[in-house]
């Protein structure tokens, strides 16, 4: 803004809380008496995710999202740091006959680009579904959404995800950003610490916003 140039805008960037399976709430409620702390916590995570006879209502809320998107004329990347995940959400795309490319830690440079090429180009290929390989050095700034599979406690990781939409020269005045999150304690504890994280961030950020000097 100090040069004259401007960013797309978030809007609508509220969690969307997806409810448990009544399987996927046994486990979870059978992992919650667990004593040693770090099993606990990994164990209440998985059922939070899916359950052992593979239901959830996660995946399948993100895709009927991303598929309306679509529907709009829009072009989504979908993002989860799941490799698991990211087959299944492939699966379910297809399902529904939503183009996709994907993209993981495993793609040399070739194939990064020519994925990002027909997502940008391919009118046929609407969305993006990536792990955490997409969160930094891509251009997307075509793209008019990002949904998320999860969210990290460390506002920073939102923030880069987030720059591959929102970066000078992209055609979109706005561009917005839903993350699905199983509604469980864990996950409310979660954005509870990272909207504290960031009101705590403000004052450093604004404390280094370089100044112009205009008659330089």
């Amino acid at each position: 803004s100090d040069v004259g140039l401007t960013l797309p805008e978030k809007v609508g960037d509220s969690p969307v809380l997806v409810p448990l399976t009544e399987q996927q709430e046994r486990e979870y409620m059978h992992a919650s008496y667990i004593s040693h702390p770090l099993t606990r916590h990994a164990r209440m995570k998985r059922a939070s995710r899916r359950a052992k006879d593979g239901s959830s209502n996660l995946l399948p809320s993100a895709v009927e999202y991303v598929a309306e998107r679509v529907n709009a004329g829009h072009k989504v990347v979908l993002f989860t740091e799941e490799l698991a995940d990211l087959d299944e959400l492939c699966t379910l795309l297809t399902d529904r006959s939503v183009g996709h490319v994907s993209l993981r830690g495993a793609n040399d440079t070739i194939e990064r680009a020519d994925a990002v090429a027909a997502f940008r180009d391919d009118e046929n290929v609407s969305v993006l579904v990536g792990s955490k390989v997409i969160e930094h050095g891509l251009n997307l700034q075509f793209a008019h959404v990002l949904v998320s599979v999860c969210l990290s406690y460390n506002p920073g990781r939102e923030a880069q995800r987030e720059g591959r939409l929102c970066r000078l020269g992209s055609p979109n005045t706005t561009y917005r950003h839903v993350a699905f999150l199983p509604d469980t304690p864990q996950v409310r504890q979660q954005l509870e610490t990272l909207d504290r994280k960031s009101i705590d961030a403000q004052p450093v950020m604004r404390s280094h916003t370089p100044k112009t000097d205009v008659t330089t």
